[in-house]
C-alpha cells in the first residue's frame, strides 16, 4: 500500500465501518510486515468476513508480539484510511 501509492507517513490511521479506529506507526507496519488485505481465496473479502480491508500482523511469525496490543491494531471492516504526517 505505502510503496504502491507513494505514501510518506509516521502513521496511518484506519477507520472500520463499526465506527472503530486506530492509529499505527509506519515503522511498526513495517517492521512486521503488515499487509492491508482485501481478498482471501481469490475473491473480495466481504464485510461479513472482516471486508472490505483488513490489517493483518503476521502473529505466527513474530510471537513476541503483545496479543492485546496487536488485536487492538489488527483493524478490520475498515473504510478510511489517512495519513499521519
Amino acid at each position: 500500500f505505502l510503496d504502491k501509492y507513494g505514501v510518506t507517513a509516521k502513521a496511518l490511521r484506519f477507520f472500520a465501518l463499526d465506527e472503530y479506529s486506530y492509529t499505527v506507526p509506519v515503522n511498526e507496519l513495517l517492521k512486521y510486515h503488515a499487509i492491508l488485505a482485501y481478498r482471501k481465496n481469490g475473491k473480495n473479502l466481504p464485510v461479513s468476513d472482516m471486508g472490505p480491508y483488513v490489517v493483518i500482523f503476521p502473529r505466527d511469525e513474530h510471537p513476541e508480539l503483545p496479543r492485546a496490543e496487536i488485536n487492538a491494531k489488527t483493524v478490520w471492516m475498515i473504510s478510511e484510511v489517512k495519513v499521519v504526517r
